[in-house]
């Protein structure tokens, strides 16, 4: 944030980055990975798609699509929403306290509980932010709908991987 303000303009920035993903890139290339080996063959592309016949699968996929639409819905709107009801410009995201506080949270609640209070407060703030002009509550809506999709997505994907414990492979890449 400081070098724009240093007169340098913000496409410095792209450098900058280049450079830390540069270092980051021979950082990972010279750490050592351990894996095990896969037994048997590979699993085709046609072999996971096949596991959309599964419900639970199929309501896992249906799932993340979902939290992926309300993720990226959410940061494309807030900000007009913002714009427009406030004349404001920005606004801050609660993904990573969302995140780092339901990694605590899990470990005392069934994920299927949280799974559930998660979309209910995603559901609560998007009415909130249909029916409300207060700069307050509409940033309020904004940190729920954060806060609630941040574990979502680590919730099913789990859920998905515990169902079908023989094809985690497959499973993880269709998710």
């Amino acid at each position: 944030q400081a070098i724009p303000s240093m007169g340098l303009g913000w496409r410095v920035l792209f450098p900058v980055y280049m450079v830390i993903a540069v270092i980051a890139i021979l950082l990972l290339g010279a750490t050592t990975i351990h894996e095990t080996k896969e037994e048997g063959r590979p699993s085709t592309f046609g072999e996971c798609l096949a596991l959309l016949g599964k419900p639970f699968i199929l309501l896992c996929f249906i799932g993340i699509m979902c939290h992926v639409g309300i993720d990226v819905g959410t940061n494309t709107t807030a900000p007009k929403i913002l714009m427009e009801r406030l004349g404001m410009t920005l606004a801050d995201a609660f993904r990573t306290a969302g995140c780092f506080s339901g990694a605590f949270i899990l470990r005392k609640v069934s994920p299927k509980g949280f799974f559930a209070f998660s979309v209910f407060l995603m559901l609560l703030a998007m009415i909130g932010l249909l029916l409300f002009h207060s700069k307050e509550i509409i940033y309020a809506c904004i940190a729920l709908i954060g806060f609630g999709n941040s574990n979502v997505f680590s919730i099913i994907f789990a859920q998905a991987l515990l169902s079908m414990p023989n094809k985690q492979n497959e499973v993880s890449g269709l998710m």
